[in-house]
């Protein structure tokens, strides 16, 4: 991308997998390069319109490659606009045209990476998972090798739905490898290794990793904002949410919706409950017409919603129980485990002891599963809690 045109028709020659190329298609996808250049423009509409234009002279060159990857691009810029569904159809049709061995090894992966980078950016780790796994076999079959930013994709999903310990050597290896190829994306690097060290339980570190995304331009979010919040800095964490929902980036319109969840669980969680309902109102304009998709920001949403309830109110206990529900359905075992703990504890105090130790029980399973200290420390303070109250005793 940084070459600019001359760089962008040699690659057409490529990708067009020898169809011929006009001097117009060819301009149209020089456009199109410049405009996907990790995250340097802030114009989604136009860059959607560029894209559109190029997939247009693309069909008409019979160049499938080049459709592939303006159908990639096209859907990465209708989710950063809030078109969830449009855009990831799209990009589920790019990746199905790359499969059929109709587009070359290098749009093959820029088509890959597009799509894990649209899954991460909206947090929905089940596609991530599949399509991180496909990307894996075809990078086999086509004797790639992986890219810092493949590297960085594949730990922030094993991080979500495996081994943290697996995700934190996998990023450690992609930040060495950014630092090198791609300095553009280390700032994600360090933002997603903070996120790690923090389900972990490593506090410090998950802080200075935060700040290391800062330093090089990018952000820490929402994991900055997290720590901030449980420290009782509210307002500086909502703060540092805000400012992340006002880039203009793919990159952070992509995650709108994400940031938006969680600004509404802290506020929600921090006695700011006209700026948590604000928020809902705003999510739930943006994912009106979504649908079976995104359970991870709908999990989200569902903890804002049961901490806006009042403490005897039937539908806090049943929407803390769907949250838990839709956190399974996304893979994310750290905030299953995170939300289960919770559970336990609401149990413990209506008296339900019997309840609450099948959710700790679960809980610390996952969290022995996936590493996290953080969570079993949770689990050891939930279960000390409960042998403290005379009333367990008896109930046991």
């Amino acid at each position: 991308a940084d070459q600019g045109a001359p760089a962008t028709a040699s690659y057409i020659g490529s990708a067009s997998a020898g169809a011929p190329i006009t001097l117009e298609l060819a301009g149209f996808c020089a456009a199109l390069w410049q405009e996907i250049a990790p995250p340097l423009t802030g114009f989604p509409e136009e860059a959607l319109e560029v894209a559109a234009e190029a997939f247009i002279e693309a069909e008409t060159a019979n160049a499938d490659g080049l459709k592939a990857l303006c159908l990639a691009y096209m859907g990465l810029y209708n989710v950063a606009l809030g078109r969830v569904e449009e855009g990831a159809e799209q990009q589920d049709l790019a990746a199905a045209i790359a499969l059929s061995g109709k587009a070359d090894a290098v749009t093959g992966a820029l088509i890959y990476c597009n799509i894990l980078w649209t899954c991460r950016n909206t947090a929905d780790w089940g596609r991530a998972q599949q399509w991180s796994a496909g990307f894996e076999t075809w990078c086999s079959a086509s004797f790639a090798v992986s890219t810092g930013t493949c590297d960085l994709h594949r730990a922030e999903v094993t991080g979500a739905q495996e081994s943290l310990a697996d995700a934190l050597k996998g990023i450690n290896d992609a930040i060495a490898k950014l630092t090198e190829e791609e300095g553009w994306a280390l700032g994600d690097g360090y933002r997603i290794r903070g996120d790690l060290q923090a389900m972990i339980g490593n506090l410090d570190a998950a802080r200075a990793d935060f700040e290391k995304a800062y330093a090089v331009g990018w952000d820490g979010e929402p994991g900055n904002a997290v720590l901030l919040a449980e420290a009782g800095e509210i307002d500086a964490a909502l703060a540092a949410l805000d400012r992340t929902l006002s880039g203009t980036t793919w990159f952070h319109l992509q995650r709108r919706l994400w940031i938006k969840a969680h600004k509404a669980w802290i506020a929600a969680r921090n006695e700011r409950p006209e700026i948590a309902r604000k928020t809902l109102d705003d999510i739930g304009t943006e994912i009106s017409d979504v649908t079976g998709t995104l359970p991870s920001v709908h999990a989200m949403v569902a903890e804002a919603q049961a901490q806006l309830k009042n403490e005897d109110e039937p539908d806090r206990m049943r929407l803390l129980l769907l949250a838990r529900q839709l956190w399974t359905a996304a893979g994310f075992g750290f905030h299953e485990a995170r939300l289960r703990v919770e559970i336990a504890v609401r149990l413990q105090e209506a008296g339900d002891f019997h309840g609450a130790r099948c959710q700790l029980d679960a809980a610390e399973h996952i969290a022995r599963r996936i590493g996290s200290g953080r969570i079993l420390g949770l689990v050891t303070g939930a279960r000390f809690a409960a042998s403290s109250d005379p009333t367990a005793a008896r109930t046991q």
